[in-house]
């Protein structure tokens, strides 16, 4: 089985670090994705009386897993949204490379970027989760590369890390809950079919919402962008006062 990591290797020898090795259609795309993420991570986190404006992602950490070159810090600079801070995890050397050059520019510090391999380092999102209350771990197209056995296997981990976090710095509390958003390609209901996805997969969009339901959680499912071509779903604590 090819190791998910590797199509994004090739990429960085054959056109460098920049946004060609991060096997993105266009710019155009991604942004569109990064709005939806972030829309979804701030309704998540609003209480069950507020509105889910972006505006609930100021002063909370966003952790971008498979952060590519940083471009949803550029991009969360270029919309003025304040953030409480910006964590990058990037496996492959030479993005993680890229991205830390980019974190002083975007007002963000250098050591921001973590290069790890966060399919293999089972107790990264712990750590991460631990030493930021309250965090959003963020995945734009980083499961992409994935079978969806090990796709979900990281959003559990992560997610499990959300929730054991919560538990430690207050249960209850919408200011110190989390949680995980994360998109990927859509298959079923009407979504695209015998596309070229290159050494992207498609995972079921239905299977996929019926995998992460669970009675402890919040979760919320869009996937009315790009055509259906897209879905992103977001996974949070079951608050009391919900």
């Amino acid at each position: 089985m090819p190791e998910p990591l590797e199509p994004y290797r090739r990429a960085v020898e054959a056109s460098g670090p920049g946004f060609d090795a991060l096997l993105w259609r266009n710019k155009a795309y991604q942004e569109i994705r990064f709005k939806v993420l972030l829309e979804v991570a701030a309704t998540g986190l609003a209480g069950p009386t507020e509105l889910g404006t972006i505006l609930r992602l100021e002063g909370r950490t966003v952790i971008d897993i498979g952060c590519g070159v940083a471009d949803l810090a550029g991009w969360i600079r270029s919309i003025g949204l304040e953030v409480g801070g910006y964590i990058g995890v990037e496996g492959v050397p030479e993005l993680a490379a890229a991205s830390r050059a980019r974190m002083p520019g975007l007002g963000f510090q250098r050591d921001a970027v973590i290069e790890a391999d966060f399919a293999q380092d089972d107790a990264l999102f712990d750590r991460l989760a631990a030493s930021s209350p309250g965090c959003v771990f963020v995945f734009s197209g980083s499961l992409n590369t994935f079978e969806v056995a090990g796709a979900t296997g990281v959003i559990e981990r992560a997610h499990r890390a959300v929730l054991r976090s919560v538990d430690a710095n207050g249960s209850g509390r919408a200011d110190r809950s989390g949680g995980v958003v994360f998109n990927f390609l859509s298959a079923g209901l009407g979504a695209p079919e015998n596309s070229d996805t290159g050494p992207a997969h498609r995972f079921d969009a239905l299977e996929m919402l019926r995998h992460f339901a669970d009675a402890g959680t919040r979760s919320i499912f869009r996937r009315d962008y790009l055509g259906a071509h897209d879905a992103t779903i977001g996974l949070f604590p079951l608050l009391p006062d919900a």
